[in-house]
Order: C-alpha cells, then structure tokens, then sequence
C-alpha cells in the first residue's frame, strides 16, 4: 500500500514480492503493465508522458491555452492554430465563425456565412469540438438550412414563408415567364419575317445580362470591393422573390436529396412554361 511504480510508458514488469518467515519464504509473482502515451500528451526526455498544456514549463505564461498534441509520437506540443481555442491536450475547437471537418484537423475553415457558425464554447465534457451552427443551418460550415428554414441570397437561411402566398407566387411567377417566352418568340417569329425587331434584341439583352450577373455572384472570387457591393445589390433584388418563393415544403426528402429535386425542377420549368 502507497508503493508508487514508475517506469518507462507502455513497459511491462515483473514484480516479485517475497516475505521471509524464516524456513519458509513464500513470493508472489506480479505482472505490471504502464500505460502507453494517450493522445494530447507527448513523451518528454524523463520518459514520462506529460498532457500538453498543463504540466510542461513554459518561458511564456500564456502556454498553457496555446499546446495541443493530437498524436502520441510528437515530439513537442505544437501551439494553437489559428482561429481557433485550445483547452490542453487533444482538446482544440473552432472560434466564432469558422467550423472544424475533423477533431484530428488544425486548420479552422471559414464558414461561408459567418454568422451561422457558432464556434466551440468551452470544450469541456461531450462538446463537440469541430463547431456548433445557429438556429436554422446545420451540416458541415452550416451550410445547409434545417427543415422550416430556406436558403436566400448571401449564403442565408430564413424561415419558410407562408404556404398560401409561396403557391400564389409560384403560379403568378409561372405566368409572368411564360408571357415573356411568348414575347420572345412571338419578336424572334416577326424578326424572320420583317426583318430585325429591336425589341426582341432587348429581351435578350437583358436576359443574358440578367443570367450572367446571377451566375458570376455563384463564385466566391475575392472581387474588388466595390464590384461585390454592386454583385450584392445584384444578388439581393434578383433574390426578393426566393425569400417568399419557395416549393421545397411541397418535397419529399426521404429517398433523393432536396438539392436533386431542385435542381430538376429547375431544368424542367422553360419546358413546362413553352408547352
């Protein structure tokens, strides 16, 4: 009782313990078994195994929130990575709008919508260490909206609107498109006819303009700032009728993701609105 063992990590002994009782000396056998390096601690050159972060010393005071070790063969701690929070040992987690894709990875990656990343808060018990997401998103980067909730423009999740006005929209919207397809091939058929017709060249004007603008705010590139704040006002009126649009309460995500649906129906819509 109060015999302390120390020996190098992840040794085996065998302890002979024997009591002299004078003719006889009866010994008993032990085998001992050190437990091996576990992950967040290193071995240090006295052979022990010591948790990053706690029991090492350190010319800087502030060392102790800054270690982490994530296997048993380093050699040293490694100080914390960017953007992120260290708690000692493996224990490392993502600040406010950066989100972590594996508990065994150092870099923070920037969530699209930083708002929507919530961060690691303490590190402490069960917490998952790779990120928490807001109300309304979840998934890696919080990238993806949670049932109820419907992605709009700059990377956002909003409540799903009112049924009743999305299905009065979506067939006003239908009405609209298949009036300015019937526009469009009425001035393509007078073109061929009489020859050019201005206002169908306008038609296509804006309706190239109009596609090109949406598909280039799609890319993240990291634009001159004032050509993103006209993309974002770009973005926000081409995206007035996506926030009270929507038809995903009417999907049935169980068997093929929304993101397929959607994409169908999209392709499908022109072909519905000429026939």
């Amino acid at each position: 009782r109060g015999m302390r063992i120390i020996g190098p990590p992840g040794g085996i002994f065998s302890i002979t313990a024997s009591l002299d009782l004078g003719d006889e000396q009866p010994s008993v056998e032990y085998l001992v078994s050190m437990r091996p390096c576990v992950r967040g601690e290193i071995k240090i050159s006295s052979g022990e195994c010591v948790r990053c972060g706690s029991d090492i010393p350190d010319s800087n005071p502030l060392w102790k929130q800054r270690k982490y070790s994530f296997s048993t063969q380093d050699e040293r701690c490694s100080i914390c990575p960017e953007n992120a929070y260290c708690w000692g040992g493996d224990r490392v987690g993502p600040k406010s709008g950066y989100w972590r894709f594996s508990v065994s990875s150092s870099f923070m990656e920037e969530c699209p919508n930083p708002d929507a990343c919530e961060g690691v808060n303490t590190g402490e018990g069960n917490e998952t260490l790779m990120g928490h997401c807001t109300i309304g998103y979840e998934g890696n980067l919080c990238h993806t909206c949670t049932e109820g909730y419907v992605r709009t423009f700059g990377d956002k999740c909003s409540k799903c609107p009112d049924p009743i006005v999305s299905v009065i929209l979506f067939f006003l919207l239908a009405a609209i498109g298949s009036g300015f397809l019937a526009i469009l091939i009425k001035s393509n058929v007078t073109a061929n006819r009489e020859g050019i017709a201005l206002f169908g060249v306008y038609l296509k004007v804006i309706s190239n303009y109009t596609q090109l603008i949406m598909l280039t705010v799609g890319f993240h590139f990291d634009w001159p700032y004032l050509l993103r704040e006209f993309f974002q006002i770009q973005e926000e009126l081409g995206s007035i009728t996506e926030n009270f649009l929507t038809i995903e309460f009417w999907l049935d995500p169980t068997h093929t993701p929304l993101v397929y649906q959607m994409a169908t129906i999209t392709a499908l819509f022109p072909l519905v609105c000429i026939c």
